[in-house]
């Protein structure tokens, strides 16, 4: 991919109701991708083939337009992938074949308020160091250590 030659940009296609959030691996070889249909497409930088394909780990929403934007972000090794979804819920999503969830972060897991189930998560960002994971849902802010 030569991105000093707009001429020579790659189309990413496959991508279902544009795109929530999009972010590069820091290793260079991927770009997440979450759809307006609640997909994660991982494309591979080089080529522009699609790598993977998950419908099952975001959810969506009938009307893509209501659907909150998102921050996904990799971890700062590169192995993780961050994956916010529509039950609150950050996945850490293992880089490579089968790009499986490792972990599941569930902000609400212990919470009695039956609305607050319902709110999606919105950002996840990794500390600089890749110790701790920043998630904000709703009006809350969880701090999670790795």
């Amino acid at each position: 991919l030569n991105v000093t030659n707009p001429a020579q940009a790659q189309t990413l296609r496959g991508v279902e109701g544009g795109a929530r959030t999009v972010c590069f691996d820091p290793l260079g070889q991927y770009v997440a991708v979450i759809g307006g249909d609640g997909a994660l497409r991982v494309f591979d930088v080089d080529s522009g083939a699609q790598s993977a394909h998950r419908a099952d780990l975001v959810g969506s929403r009938p009307d893509p337009n209501s659907a909150p934007m998102m921050r996904m972000e990799w971890s700062p090794d590169g192995q993780l992938l961050a994956v916010p979804n529509e039950q609150g819920q950050v996945l850490l999503v293992g880089r490579g074949a089968g790009w499986t969830v490792t972990r599941r972060l569930n902000s609400f897991a212990n919470s009695s308020a039956p609305a607050a189930k319902d709110l999606p998560a919105t950002v996840a960002r990794f500390s600089p160091c890749g110790q701790y994971l920043l998630h904000a849902c709703g009006r809350q802010l969880m701090l999670w250590e790795l």
